[in-house]
């Protein structure tokens, strides 16, 4: 697992035909610029209401899969990050 923080976003507000009253929000990282741009489309041409943009630790963090966030934080302790 790596130690260093994506350089994108790719977030939407998802509501599942199955279900029309429950929405979710997808959060989905990516290292490239390209490779968020292929799924921002995606989302888009779902009708999803994406959003492309830089990570941003403060407030994407706690949206990272529980082993990304915890080797994300052990390098923070030992002072990498």
């Amino acid at each position: 697992m790596s130690e260093k923080k994506p350089k994108w976003t790719v977030l939407c507000n998802l509501v599942s035909p199955e279900s029309a009253v429950w929405g979710g929000t997808s959060w989905e990282f990516f290292d490239t610029e390209d490779a968020a741009a292929i799924c921002y489309k995606r989302h888009q041409k779902a009708g999803d209401g994406p959003t492309k943009r830089p990570y941003y630790d403060k407030c994407d963090r706690e949206h990272l899969g529980n082993l990304q966030r915890y080797w994300l934080d052990k390098a923070r302790e030992s002072g990498k990050r």
